[in-house]
């Protein structure tokens, strides 16, 4: 059952960082006076040349000059979401090490269950515990990634 709570934890997860990305990928631009979303794939046709002239300038332009400071705020409350999901992901990990404690001080000192289902119960805490940093990394690892991007389209406005 706890395995499976990871499981979803590490979905949900994802899915929250999903909806950031296509808060940044699909909606940064801006054109003064106008608010319209810039998809991946209009972008990446100003990047490379594939839009006629007055279109790979708009798109550009739209990109680099933030006179209104319209992507400039999106950016800062991407990254400051992005920090903030990350403290509440090593939350998750303090938390769990938090419980192990609790259970370490109340079961095991209760002797009210054999060694062997101790031992039984410890394994299985090692085996939870395992499983959920390695859930955490990847979050975490996906979170950094997604901080760089931010980051490095902040950078170019």
């Amino acid at each position: 059952m706890v395995l499976t709570i990871f499981r979803q934890w590490e979905k949900d997860w994802l899915g929250v960082l999903r909806a950031i990305e296509d808060l940044v990928n699909f909606h940064v631009s801006y054109t003064p006076g106008i608010s319209h979303p810039i998809s991946r794939c209009a972008l990446n046709s100003a990047l490379y040349g594939q839009l006629s002239s007055t279109q790979d300038d708009s798109v550009l332009d739209a990109l680099m000059f933030d006179e209104s400071f319209n992507l400039s705020r999106t950016y800062f409350s991407v990254l400051q979401t992005l920090r903030l999901a990350s403290n509440m992901v090593d939350d998750a990990m303090q938390d769990w090490a938090y419980l192990r404690q609790e259970w370490d001080a109340v079961v095991v000192s209760s002797e009210m269950f054999s060694q062997e289902d101790l031992d039984a119960a410890a394994h299985n805490w090692d085996t939870a515990t395992s499983l959920l940093e390695v859930r955490v990394q990847r979050v975490q690892a996906r979170i950094a990634r997604k901080s760089e991007d931010v980051k490095s389209l902040r950078d170019g406005v």
